[in-house]
């Protein structure tokens, strides 16, 4: 295991390492991590491959800010089992996600949950088209059903994320 600044090979550690299990700033291979890593496992800011994380990850497992790819996690994710702020996928969870399975406060899809989320099985302040929502009204709730434009837009803004998602995912 070596520990420079610019180190290449297995296992080692530093700025700029290049390899198998590296640790570092600026890593590359499988288990690295570091700010702009690219590999399988790797953890950082700018991460591409499978299993990173990071700011800006690419890849599947990937978690950060700007994730892209399977199961990533981060503010703006797209790809499947994504999870932040701006998901587009399936599984996803944030603020804005779109997708199968995503959660946070505006999400579209199914089994999503949060504040707006509009789907099936979704839970939150504002569920989807075959649920109500509860608005706080005095001391009790109203529930004010969807109406079926509402429902037809919400499928076709989901039809055309998941085809988003997939064209990303293929390119």
């Amino acid at each position: 295991s070596c520990h420079v600044s610019v180190c290449m090979g297995q296992g080692c550690a530093g700025a700029s390492c290049m390899g198998q299990g590296c640790a570092g700033a600026s890593c590359m291979g499988q288990g690295c991590a570091g700010a702009s890593c690219m590999g399988q496992g790797c953890a950082g800011a700018s991460c591409m491959g499978q299993g990173c994380a990071g700011a800006s990850c690419m890849g599947q497992g990937c978690a950060g800010a700007s994730c892209m790819g399977q199961g990533c996690a981060g503010a703006s994710c797209m790809g499947q089992g994504c999870a932040g702020a701006s998901c587009m996928g399936q599984g996803c969870a944030g603020a804005s996600c779109m997708g199968q399975g995503c959660a946070g406060a505006s999400c579209k899809g199914q089994r999503c949950s949060g504040a707006s989320c509009m789907g099936q099985g979704c839970a939150g302040a504002s569920p989807g088209p075959a649920q109500t929502d509860g608005h706080r009204q005095g001391s009790g709730s109203v529930a004010v059903s969807r109406k079926p434009w509402e429902m037809s837009i919400s499928c076709c803004i989901v039809i055309f994320w998941l085809l988003l998602s997939a064209l990303l995912s293929l390119s």
